[in-house]
This record gives C-alpha cells, sequence and structure tokens, in this order.
C-alpha cells in the first residue's frame, strides 16, 4: 500500500518542469517558471571574441545607376543646370526586383527531306517533356520550401501565388520532391548519408528511433535533466542534483559539436511545422532531401543551384568523397 500511495505521489507531482510530459499536460496547475535549467554565464551580450561578423558593404559595379541632379544653388538660388559635377556622393540600395515566371517556347523544327521527302523533326531537350509545364527553377524552389522552411503544400501553393502569380498543385510539389530524393541517393550514398550511418544516434525515447537497429541508441541529457530535477525535489537526494551538474559539466566539453546539432533536430521539428509524414516513403523522401541539403549548405554552394542540379540528375557530391 506504502508503494502505490507513493507512486500516486510521484505521478500528481510530475510537470513539465521536472519530467517529459507537455506543458499542456500541467492544465490549470501551471507552477510559474522560478527557475531555469541552463546556469547563466559570464560571456558579454552581442558577438563573441572571434566571431566572424556580416554586414552589407558597397558594390564596385552596381546594375543600375541614378543620378540626382542638383538644379539650384541652395544659397543664392542660381541655376546650376549646366554646371558640370565636381564629385559625387553614392549611396547603394539592395532590392528585390518586380518578379514575374519568364515563358520560354520550345520549337523543334520539322524538316522535308529533299532527297527522300522523310519527314523528320529535332529532339526536345531532355527536361522538356510535356506541351506546358514548369521549369526545373520552380521545382528547386518547390522542393527547397518544404524542406529545408518546412513550409506545408498548401502554403507552397500560396507563396507563388503570391510572388509569380502562378499556383502549381500539391502534386506537382509531391512530384517533384520525389524526383529529387531518387536523383540525390547516390551522392547520399557516395557522402555516407543514411546508407553506411552505424554510430550514436542520440534522441528523445520517441520510440519509432529504436527501430534504427544498426545504430547505438543514447537517450537525450534534457530529458535526463528534467528527470534527475523530479527525483531531487521530490525524495531530496542529493546525488540527483550533483548528477546534473555533472551533466552540465560534460556539455561544456562537447559544445564545439554544436554545428551539427540542429541536423539532428530537423525530422521532428518538420513534423512539428508541417505535420506528420502520412507514408513511410514521405519521411524517406525528406530525409534524403534534408541530408544532402545539409551537406551542400556546410560546404557553402548556393542551395537552390544545387537542388535544381539534382533534379537534373547532377548532384552535388564534395570533393575527396570515396565513390566520387
Amino acid at each position: 500500500m506504502q508503494d502505490q500511495l507513493q507512486a500516486l505521489q510521484d505521478k500528481l507531482n510530475k510537470n513539465s518542469k521536472n519530467s517529459s510530459k507537455p506543458p499542456s499536460s500541467d492544465g490549470l496547475k501551471k507552477t510559474p517558471r522560478t527557475k531555469s535549467q541552463r546556469k547563466p554565464g559570464n560571456k558579454k551580450n552581442g558577438g563573441q571574441e572571434g566571431h566572424v561578423g556580416r554586414t552589407l558593404g558597397p558594390v564596385e559595379v552596381p546594375d543600375y545607376i541614378e543620378v540626382h541632379i542638383a538644379d539650384r544653388c541652395t544659397v543664392c538660388g542660381a541655376t546650376l543646370e549646366d554646371v558640370e559635377a565636381d564629385d559625387y556622393q553614392k549611396r547603394q540600395v539592395f532590392d528585390i526586383p518586380p518578379v514575374k515566371i519568364e515563358v520560354t517556347e520550345h520549337q523543334a523544327e520539322i524538316k522535308t527531306c529533299p532527297h527522300c521527302n522523310a519527314r523528320n523533326m529535332a529532339q526536345f531537350p531532355p527536361d522538356v517533356t510535356a506541351s506546358v509545364q514548369y521549369g526545373s527553377r520552380i521545382r528547386a524552389m518547390a522542393v527547397y520550401q518544404t524542406n529545408y522552411q518546412f513550409v506545408p503544400l498548401e502554403h507552397v501553393g500560396d507563396f507563388f501565388e503570391d510572388i509569380y502569380g502562378h499556383r502549381p498543385t500539391e502534386a506537382f510539389t509531391l512530384e517533384a520532391n520525389a524526383r529529387c530524393a531518387e536523383n540525390v541517393k547516390p551522392a547520399n550514398d557516395v557522402m555516407g548519408i543514411l546508407a553506411e550511418f552505424d554510430g550514436v544516434a542520440v534522441h528523445d525515447h520517441w520510440m519509432p528511433y529504436f527501430n534504427y537497429t544498426d545504430v547505438i541508441h543514447a537517450l537525450c541529457n534534457a530529458h535526463h535533466m528534467r528527470d534527475l530535477t523530479f527525483v531531487h525535489e521530490q525524495y531530496e537526494q542529493d546525488w540527483a542534483e550533483e548528477l546534473s551538474q555533472c551533466l552540465l559539466d560534460i556539455k561544456k566539453e562537447v559544445d564545439q559539436a554544436r554545428l551539427y546539432k540542429d541536423e539532428l533536430r530537423m525530422m521532428k521539428l518538420r513534423q512539428k511545422i508541417s505535420g506528420t509524414f502520412r507514408t513511410a516513403a514521405g519521411a524517406d523522401v525528406f530525409c534524403g532531401i534534408r541530408g544532402y541539403i545539409s551537406t551542400v549548405r556546410k560546404n557553402g554552394c548556393r542551395m537552390l543551384d544545387a537542388i535544381q542540379d539534382a533534379l537534373r540528375g547532377d548532384p552535388f557530391i564534395p570533393s575527396g568523397c570515396v565513390g566520387e
């Protein structure tokens, strides 16, 4: 009976601050946030030492030049229309010109041979397969929107309609994703993404992750921290607080791997923003494209160009990869 009462008491005292329960489960008994797992640091606000800053700088050759005429003297009012300028003060404005979709009509010549009267027609480019279709740049934009920015399919259509005045169907976007995922598979295999992964997978206890049997599973320390907070608050066990501090100390030593932290969370983040995957094939498509995009970005390449190359069957592969 004592154990049952203790179990019920533990269940009642658990909330989103000391367990893996979501904040929505706190109901009307939400506790004020009196403390944070994150400890205050000793760094000043703003960019840190060694941080590479970025600022907008002028270009030597602008696309357009607008000359503003000084037509009258501001002191005496005399006309200056026939006076040559001594110098110019320059200011540059970076902006986006009005965007519209361009339509290219492909015309294949049809000729009759003067010798045998046979009719001959020129070949269309390999990617021009229909009488009316969208081009590879629009396909690349749809893939980028859904797989990098996590825009839902309906909102992708809204984006194109608002910006370009055309609304591709959801089926078009899904087909573009499927084609891109298929074309980047060889590149991902060469780069060792997914196909040969056998390392340590850190996650948050979500059961589907355990279906991957070829990896070593490690559970997220953020969840461990909340569990240890509960043990310390509920049972007043000092070892739980000491272990929490130990985990924080270890984290300081591995912060150099922070560059790759966000990539491990992209699957869950995509589900939160755009909804769950309806099929396993859809999840495979997202993983393949996301891995490819991540590699492209870390190699400093232009993302839309790399996606467009993949849609054409020529995906980006970093130099030095085995099997390149």
